[in-house]
């Protein structure tokens, strides 16, 4: 094997020639104490963001999803995913919750932050499946939110809020490194034209969370470039 290739640990050999370490990404909104059920990567650049509850219709922008085909890869390119991650945010401030400390004040999460008990509460009840193929009902990864961290998002290290003695109330899903990402033993590979798809769903209706949140999936991946 020459050095312009990989061995996958599926046996599989990926020429570095025709590949690049490319992110694919793809947003969903939703209102709080909704009930969830949303997919991804299911639309293109200028259409309309996936939406649960009353929030007003958004079109998307190439920050939403860089899908380059609506809920499939094109003919001329093919994605080895290697692990998904999220990027939470709030589109909504939270509201205050009580705090444990006496005199205390706390200060609820403006957007675009995300308070630790809406973090709690989305870790808790959010399921992610990941489907690839036409007409698949098994997904290649089904996986409670907390176990896809948010290794790629910037976390706020102060513990005051500008200056004053209110403590403000901010939640992360995992430390921003590459080692609390969850890569995948064995890569789910995803072949020219194939159709894919993530769901994002709830069992029942988050009636704790108090923010309207919008969470943008990444797949971390090699994609093979488009021809030409």
């Amino acid at each position: 094997m020459t050095n312009n290739q990989i061995r996958l640990n599926n046996g599989e050999t990926i020429v570095l020639d025709e590949y690049v370490h490319w992110p694919v990404y793809s947003t969903i909104e939703f209102q709080q104490r909704t009930k969830v059920d949303l997919l991804a990567f299911l639309y293109t650049e200028g259409t309309t963001v996936p939406k649960n509850g009353t929030l007003a219709s958004r079109t998307s922008t190439l920050s939403d999803t860089n899908m380059n085909a609506k809920g499939r890869t094109n003919q001329d390119e093919a994605l080895v995913v290697f692990a998904i991650t999220p990027e939470i945010f709030g589109i909504s401030a939270g509201s205050v919750n009580p705090q444990v400390d006496a005199g205390v004040a706390p200060v609820a999460a403006p957007t675009p932050f995300v308070s630790s008990h809406n973090m709690r509460i989305l870790q808790t009840e959010l399921l992610v499946e990941f489907y690839v193929g036409a007409k698949i009902t098994k997904p290649q990864v089904r996986a409670p939110l907390g176990l896809l961290p948010s290794s790629v998002e910037v976390h706020l290290h102060s513990t005051v809020n500008y200056g004053n003695a209110n403590v403000l109330d901010i939640g992360h899903n995992g430390p921003p490194s590459a080692c609390s990402q969850w890569r995948y033993e064995l890569p789910v590979m995803v072949e020219s034209d194939r159709l894919i798809k993530l769901r994002t769903f709830s069992p029942k209706a988050l009636l704790g969370l108090n923010q309207n949140i919008r969470i943008r999936w990444i797949l971390d991946t090699l994609k093979r470039r488009p021809f030409g």
